[in-house]
């Protein structure tokens, strides 16, 4: 029983451990060009079709490129290590949940 919890402590401190890890750089490139183009790919698909739609499309549209650039934010706060990467994502979640209520209000307005 006691070797059980120990084991457990053990791999739960080695799962913290890793967390808020600077990734290699060379990763965190490739991560960030990856979330750019999915983001890219993303916002075109949403954009082709708000050609159909009126306010909530183009609300679509805009969360669509929101959650791009959170997703590349991200990407770029795992080049960081401990405190920093953290504030990092934080930063780019407040960031992200700011333009999502600016978006949402533009939607709300719109079809007033």
């Amino acid at each position: 029983m006691r070797s059980t919890i120990l084991m457990t402590v053990l791999c739960v401190g080695t799962a913290l451990a890793a967390c808020n890890r600077a990734d290699n750089p060379a990763d965190t490139r490739s991560d960030v060009s990856d979330a750019r183009r999915e983001a890219r790919q993303e916002t075109a698909e949403a954009q082709r079709d708000a050609a159909q739609g009126g306010a909530e499309a183009a609300y679509d549209v805009a969360m669509k490129r929101i959650e791009g650039e959170h997703d590349v934010a991200i990407q770029q706060c795992e080049a960081l290590e401990g405190d920093a990467q953290a504030q990092c994502k934080d930063a780019a979640d407040t960031r992200r949940d700011a333009a999502a209520k600016e978006a949402e209000a533009q939607r709300d307005r719109a079809t007033m």
